[in-house]
């Protein structure tokens, strides 16, 4: 009970002492503070940045999921077509995560105009499934979606639009290599519409058309598909590798991956990202000890002569100490208030109004939608805590500094 009292008296005395110049603690408290406001908002940001990548991913084009034939990624051949296309999507229908799916036949070929001609994936869609996977018509800057798969309507992309000199209404000859023979087709369509996603290959190498149109084209069967696009109704489902689903739907030849598999890059950048904080953690923490220790350093020689007359009353060097540490203790948690408090205002402003990185490509990916950094307990737990713990234990060097000084040394050392 009385060692409980005297840890409480050295506790008030610390914060006294501490509150004695209370402009040097409040610029050091500041200082410690905005290096903690810093860790909240830089952590918030990259996660927010991750979730905004699988998202911009996902929703633009490459889905949650996706189904195909067994190398057809690698060989991009459109005779390599899902093994029961059918029966698969009407497995698919009767699945209670995937809320939507489109299937796609892809054909490498070409968009020619009277201004000249571009190489392009010919990607032949279902409009009306299509639009709900890769919000194609909510990227439209001109024109329309064809609204049926018998409409001979060509979308092309903003970019491969000012290369050829097209708009919607003109005429434009799409040529592809046929599937069985090898030969060339050609098809001269109307282009119906142009998109605008921000994305290099989406806009300048990627021309879409009904699917029927594709296919024929192409020489396929009336069923043919190369792949099933899929959106589920939470994301994270499409990182679940331990699900059933995935087995159920790679049968044969076919292969079923979820969206860790189809844009590795954003699992990557979630490493990446967690060596980064790391890395900025240990300097920015690192600065906050030096800052600590000096200001720690400044009050002790500051109070030199009252350390002595404490030492020469019966004071231990224990007690001294400890008062120090505790002293360094009570700076950590004005820090603290004042780091999670300009951390907290940071993430609510950014939050709602989010950092403009539209249009800006960073690991293939091209993001559409501004970052919103992302709220986590562990940013107001974990790193108030490694700080409080951090300025503590940083106290012990100048403590000990002080308390080995003897009684009349101490009293000699004045200012």
């Amino acid at each position: 009970m009385a060692s409980a009292e005297g840890a409480v008296r050295l506790l008030r005395l610390a914060w006294r002492n501490v509150m004695r110049n209370r402009r040097r603690t409040l610029i050091a408290a500041s200082a410690v503070g905005m290096g903690l406001a810093a860790m909240i908002f830089y952590d918030g940001t990259m996660e927010g940045t991750y979730d905004s990548m699988v998202v911009t991913a996902t929703a633009t084009w490459t889905g949650q999921g996706q189904i195909y034939r067994e190398g057809y990624p690698e060989r991009l051949e459109s005779s390599v077509d899902i093994q029961g296309a059918d029966s698969i999507m009407a497995r698919l229908r009767r699945e209670d995560r995937v809320r939507y799916f489109t299937p796609r036949v892809e054909v490498q070929g070409m968009v020619s105009s009277a201004a000249g001609y571009a190489s392009a994936t010919v990607t032949g869609i279902s409009p009306p499934s299509e639009c709900r996977i890769s919000r194609t018509d909510d990227a439209l800057v001109e024109g329309a979606v064809p609204i049926a798969d018998s409409v001979r309507g060509l979308l092309i992309g903003y970019d491969m639009a000012d290369d050829l000199e097209l708009a919607p209404g003109d005429r434009a000859v799409v040529t592809v290599s046929m599937a069985d023979s090898g030969g060339i087709h050609q098809e001269m369509v109307r282009v119906s519409g142009v998109y605008h996603t921000g994305d290099p290959e989406l806009d300048g190498f990627r021309a879409l058309v009904p699917i029927d149109l594709a296919r024929g084209m192409a020489g396929l069967d009336p069923s043919a598909v190369n792949r099933i696009v899929l959106v589920f109704d939470d994301l994270q489902f499409g990182a679940d590798t331990m699900s059933s689903f995935w087995d159920r739907h790679s049968r044969g030849a076919n292969v079923a991956v979820g969206w860790p598999d189809l844009v590795p890059q954003v699992d990557i950048l979630k490493e990446m990202s967690g060596m980064a904080i790391s890395i900025v953690g240990l300097i920015l923490f690192g600065l906050v000890a030096f800052g600590v220790v000096n200001t720690l350093f400044m009050s002790i020689y500051e109070r030199m002569f009252e350390f002595g007359v404490l030492r020469a009353i019966g004071t231990t060097a224990r007690r001294l100490g400890a008062m120090i540490v505790l002293e360094s203790a009570c700076l950590a948690a004005v820090s603290l208030v004042i780091g999670s408090a300009l951390g907290l205002a940071a993430m609510l402003i950014t939050g709602h109004t989010g950092l403009d990185f539209t249009g800006i490509e960073f690991s293939g990916v091209t993001f559409y939608q501004p970052i919103y950094p992302v709220l986590r307990w562990q940013q107001f737990v974990l790193y108030p805590a490694g700080l409080l713990l951090l300025v503590t234990v940083t106290g012990i060097y100048p403590a000990v500094h002080a308390a080995r000084r003897k009684p009349a040394e101490a009293m000699r050392r004045s200012l």
